[in-house]
């Protein structure tokens, strides 16, 4: 008579997290599980197996195998209640929403951390299999309810369409939840990009940073430079190319509120649409460094605990080159720790497995912490053609398609010069004049239409915004502050009164992104620094030359080192440039807007 029993059921590719008291006869138990779920074809995490004793990052390691399973089995006996590692695994695997399948090992009342799930019973004899084919078959089944395994196997297309369920959710959650209006909202950014010298792009190892290997033979850096330099109309362009390059590494450069992170997630949403509608595409995976505050923390397991239940899979999208890092905020990354995550950051950026990586960082703590051998992007500011662009934008998503460009024309006269510039902007349209001409040209090439139609006064009043370095275009170049006047009811008329809160925003936003980073000990107090800026505006007005004094402003615009006053101290420096209120120019110091 032919054998009628069933066939063993098998956990092919299964990731099976194993937690357990150490010691004791619960210990031993794990220990032959692991072994017989192995058997079945389980990939198993347990610490006993899975982390060198000798690894002082081992908390992060088993955090790090909660987030990469499908399946925790707690194995639980008389020790289990006492055991405090246990209760934090299966805190941590219910924080995720990680399915818990539970063997008991003894006749013991279960943990209260466990209570809601029913236990499969271990069975004592020569043969176990009345325990491991539930026990298999339990951890199947939880498994299959939470979407099936990893893409271990990629041949499989029962696993690989687990797998598309996680990218599915991640990717629509991008597009519909999180950066929904990013494709609405954004205009486009102009920069500057410089590659770096072929040696430090494409030579592993290099010991040197290549600059000083010019300089020891005592060759022109800035020539070297200059060569591999170029201007882009638009970032995204340059994004979009970068997957398809020899070297797919990239640093986004610029000024706070340049809009570092809004060209990173409005590039995440062009290639989320595109992963969703072909299964071969690579997956954007934004990350916030600024999350990255762990020593001991490994950036791959960051980026994967980062990712939710994508996290899972960022091994197999590393592997099949399916993953576009997109790192956001090097420079908010706490300064301590800079120098071994610099490291990190480049070793994992070295890997050509990845299909590009782009990371974006203010550009003073770039080229003073980091120096790493990518690419550059430096984000330039928004031109007057572009502050339109955004205004329109803005104003028509929130306002809609009739009041939004009318709201928008209106606030982009108020910010350039008010209704007597906007009759000139009138005459200069009739004539065919375009809004880039208007801000662009210099006078002596005015068009002669449009110079046979304007008054001598309309042309005053024209010139008088076109090179006004305190017209507030200036200031609107950057789109974080944009973004403050789109909120403001109206443009104060008065400029101590609007001076006055973009300090009182431009000082809270900085002091924040220091606390988040732990560096709140160099962040000012408002009023120290107020007192430090005026103290700085006063000595420029003292210091003014005699081509100085007879402009407009009566004032210097910069001031070198051995001027500055004793207020402006290294740390007050630093803090007001990173606030964007102050640039400095080798000794020179200057306010970023004239008024």
């Amino acid at each position: 008579m032919a054998d009628q029993s069933p066939t063993p059921i098998t956990l092919p590719g299964l990731r099976v997290f194993i937690s357990y008291p150490r010691g004791g006869l619960t210990h031993s138990w794990a220990k032959q599980v692991h072994a017989a779920l192995e058997a079945r074809g389980a990939e198993i995490w347990r610490d006993e197996r899975s982390i060198r004793s000798d690894d002082p990052g081992w908390v992060m390691q088993i955090r790090d195998g909660l987030i990469r399973a499908d399946v925790v089995l707690a194995v639980i006996g008389a020790d289990s209640e006492a055991c405090l590692w246990q209760q934090r695994e299966m805190t941590e695997a219910d924080r995720v929403g990680l399915p818990r399948v539970a063997l008991r090992t003894e006749a013991v009342a279960l943990p209260y951390y466990m209570n809601e799930v029913s236990p499969i019973e271990l069975t004592h004899g020569p043969d176990m299999t009345a325990t491991f084919e539930p026990l298999a078959r339990a951890i199947a089944g939880a498994a299959v309810a939470r979407q099936g395994p990893t893409m271990t196997p990629a041949t499989d297309p029962a696993v690989e369409s687990a797998q598309r369920g996680r990218e599915r959710a991640y990717l629509e959650d991008l597009l519909y939840r999180d950066l929904s209006d990013r494709e609405a909202r954004y205009e486009s950014l102009a920069a500057r990009e410089q590659q770096q010298p072929s040696l430090a792009r494409s030579h592993k190892g290099l010991r040197h940073d290549t600059s000083f290997i010019l300089q020891a033979f005592k060759l022109d850096v800035v020539a070297a430079d200059a060569a591999r330099s170029r201007d882009v109309d638009d970032v995204l362009d340059i994004y979009r190319e970068l997957p398809a390059r020899q070297v797919h590494r990239l640093a986004v450069l610029g000024e706070p509120g340049a809009g570092k992170t809004f060209s990173l997630e409005r590039f995440a949403c062009d290639f989320a649409r595109r992963a969703l509608a072909d299964t071969a595409a690579p997956i954007p995976l934004l990350v916030r460094l600024g999350l990255w505050t762990r020593e001991r923390e490994t950036l791959e397991q960051f980026i994967a605990g980062q990712l939710g239940a994508l996290g899972r899979d960022f091994d197999a999208l590393h592997r099949h080159r399916r993953a576009v890092l997109l790192l956001d905020g090097l420079n908010e990354i706490p300064p301590q720790q800079r120098t071994l995550k610099a490291a990190l950051m480049q070793t994992l950026a070295a890997d050509e497995r990845f299909a590009a990586v782009i990371v974006s960082c203010r550009q003073r703590d770039f080229t003073d912490d980091y120096r790493l051998p990518f690419d550059t992007l430096t984000i330039k500011p928004l031109s007057p053609e572009q502050i339109h662009g955004f205004l329109r934008r803005g104003y028509t998503l929130d306002l809609g398609p009739v009041a939004g460009p009318q709201r928008a024309d209106e606030r982009f006269w108020e910010i350039a010069g008010g209704a007597a510039l906007l009759a000139v902007w009138q005459v200069w349209q009739r004539a065919g004049a375009t809004l880039a001409e208007f801000w662009t040209i210099d006078d002596l090439e005015q068009p002669p239409a449009v110079y046979a139609r304007t008054s001598l006064s309309q042309d005053q009043c024209w010139s008088a915004a076109r090179h006004d370095p305190r017209n507030l275009l200036r200031l609107a170049a950057n789109p974080y502050v944009l973004y403050v006047m789109m909120a403001l009811a109206t443009v104060p008329q008065n400029r101590a009164q609007l001076f006055d809160g973009f300090l009182t925003l431009l000082h809270e936003r900085e002091r924040e992104a220091r606390w988040q980073r732990n560096d709140a000990a160099n962040a000012p107090d408002v009023t120290t620094w107020h007192a430090a800026l005026a103290d700085l505006a006063e000595a420029m007005q003292h210091l003014q030359s005699g081509a100085e004094a007879a402009t407009s402003s009566g004032a210097a615009t910069s001031l070198t080192l051995h001027d500055w006053p004793l207020s402006m101290t290294a740390t007050m420096v630093a803090f007001s440039i990173d606030a964007s209120v102050l640039q400095r120019f080798g000794d020179d110091l200057c306010f970023t807007h004239q008024l």
